[in-house]
């Protein structure tokens, strides 16, 4: 194998940049290997001397630009620079997230070709020239990620890798652009730049957004399993715990982003933030005061014993929980949920129990999601309170003809739903058996219509009324069809805010779904009757 001299020089972002085009008479290079120390686990030595000394590949075009947090051993980066080329880059940088540290590097690097990776991976010897190989054979991918081969050594690890890898595969192999696997990811620097790069404000959600918006650009993003890394998972829970975390909370940065980006709707909706209104008191009180005048309006209508079967009373708990309780409704039990998972996963690991250890493993990542973007909500309504107080700008209005379609995420003018079935226009959501949608449209006499999927049958009587801001509307306004309900309502000029089109219905319950169910909403649409 090709000698060459070695000791790249430790330089900050500054030195970095100053030098960071190619030489007069010199070649860039065809790859740029990008290496981030942080999380590297003990293996960063390991991991640099494969890429520097055991290549397959001619050294002269290929740089390694390895980026350290500030808290990195000096004594193992003086070892680190001892193993790399003059051309390659050891970057010394304020910055302690894998995320950032590989958008700064790729600010000084140098190659046609961008290689990500991770300080905790080792390259085969082939890897760089199967890279090449598939890079000269399909000319019309922006990039391409891979092939991770795990390298576990305890059963959490053995765990972790599996859970990942069926994740992992699903991206590579049937997601329709969820191809980027920072581990191993390959792409033009010309098409990395056009997308936007690894945005590190959204830490390892930064991996799908990056995905997405190569998708959104008509770039096509590939799979070379021929190339291959071999990841090591510690199976150190806390580690992983720490990871999953940074996931959740880049990905509820993201969405909380105003105005929305227009990608947004490429991702699954996320239970929490879609319902950050109703866990809102003074939101969940409002409903309350809904359920309660219902209340009184269903003892008025007949005998006593005729109403607690079809009235929600359960649903009326829910509310009045969330309405002293705020967003702790939401996070005590995640919490209490991740304590008994955690607690559960560390007596299956004990034991030997894989199939116990897998079980509790899933449901702390799914309590451990719940937590951080409940906590991440909290933040979000102490920093926001108008957003926190009304779904729609105070004031703003949406004109005398609309539609309001619940599919559509961005539009958040609907409390008490469920998480939507079917994309845009097509979408359904079932809504609870208490729900409102907000209106901020003009005084005015309107023409309301909800329709709804099917109109679910329920043992005791049907129940469905309708309100006006948490007020009954007279039945002679009210008019209920197989499929929809026609509302005559009046907006006075005297109103504040938005107009809350609210109903109650009867408790649904479907076989296998734990939900509790009111009506499977389609549309709201809204007309002024200037007649």
């Amino acid at each position: 194998m090709r000698q060459v001299q070695r000791g790249a020089v430790i330089e900050s972002r500054r030195d970095a940049r100053r030098s960071s085009d190619p030489r007069p008479g010199t070649a860039a290079p065809r790859f740029s290997v990008i290496i981030p120390l942080e999380e590297h686990r003990g293996r960063a030595v390991p991991c640099i001397r494969a890429w520097a000394e055991q290549q397959d590949f001619p050294r002269e075009q290929f740089e390694l630009v390895v980026a350290s947090p500030p808290h990195y051993p000096p004594a193992e980066l003086e070892e680190l620079r001892s193993l790399l080329a003059r051309h390659d880059r050891l970057l010394y940088l304020e910055r302690d997230h894998d995320m950032d540290l590989c958008a700064e590097a790729v600010e000084v690097a140098r190659g046609e070709w961008l290689f990500f990776t991770e300080s905790h991976c080792f390259p085969e010897p082939q890897t760089l020239a199967r890279a090449d190989e598939a890079a000269r054979l399909n000319p019309k991918w922006a990039g391409f990620s891979c092939r991770s081969v795990p390298v576990t050594e305890n059963l959490l690890s053995k765990i972790e890798a599996e859970s990942y890898g069926r994740d992992i595969e699903f991206g590579m192999t049937e997601h329709p652009w969820r191809k980027v696997l920072d581990q191993c990811f390959v792409v033009r620097k010309r098409a990395y730049f056009e997308a936007g790069g690894f945005d590190p404000s959204f830490g390892h959600f930064a991996e799908w957004l990056i995905a997405a918006r190569f998708h959104a650009l008509g770039l096509t993003i590939g799979y070379a399993p021929e190339a291959r890394i071999h990841h090591v998972y510690s199976g150190k829970f806390d580690e992983w715990r720490r990871f999953t975390a940074d996931f959740v909370e880049g990905q509820m940065r993201y969405v909380a982003l105003e105005p929305a980006d227009p990608l947004v709707t490429m991702f699954d909706e996320v239970p929490e933030w879609s319902m950050r209104h109703q866990l809102d008191r003074a939101v969940a009180l409002r409903v309350c005061r809904m359920l309660l005048r219902d209340l009184r309006r269903s003892r008025s209508h007949g005998p006593r014993l005729s109403w607690p079967s079809t009235w929600p009373w359960n649903v009326l708990r829910g509310w009045l929980w969330r309405g002293v309780a705020g967003q702790s409704s939401l996070l005590i039990p995640a919490r209490f949920r991740r304590l008994s998972a955690r607690l559960a996963l560390q007596m299956h690991l004990l034991l030997g129990n894989r199939s116990g250890a897998e079980e509790s493993l899933a449901k702390c990542c799914a309590a451990i999601a719940t937590v951080e973007r409940t906590k991440f909500l909290r933040r979000w309504v102490r920093g926001d309170q108008d957003n926190a107080r009304g779904l729609a700008t105070e004031g703003a209005t949406v004109g005398p003809v609309g539609v309001w379609k619940p599919g559509l995420v961005a539009e958040n003018r609907g409390v008490g739903f469920h998480l939507a079935s079917g994309d845009g226009d097509d979408a359904t959501r079932w809504s609870e058996p208490a729900a409102y949608v907000e209106l901020p449209i003009p005084a005015g006499r309107y023409e309301i219509e909800l329709k709804w999927l099917f109109r679910p049958l329920m043992r005791g009587g049907p129940l469905l009324n309708f309100y006006l801001d948490e007020r009954p509307l007279a039945s002679e306004d009210v008019r209920i069809l197989d499929d929809r309900a026609q509302l005559q309502v009046e907006i006075p000029d005297s109103s504040q805010g938005p107009a809350r089109i609210g109903w109650v219905c009867s408790a649904h319950y479907e076989r296998g779904d734990h939900r509790t169910l009111g009506l499977p909403v389609t549309s709201l649409t809204w007309i002024r009757d200037d007649g």
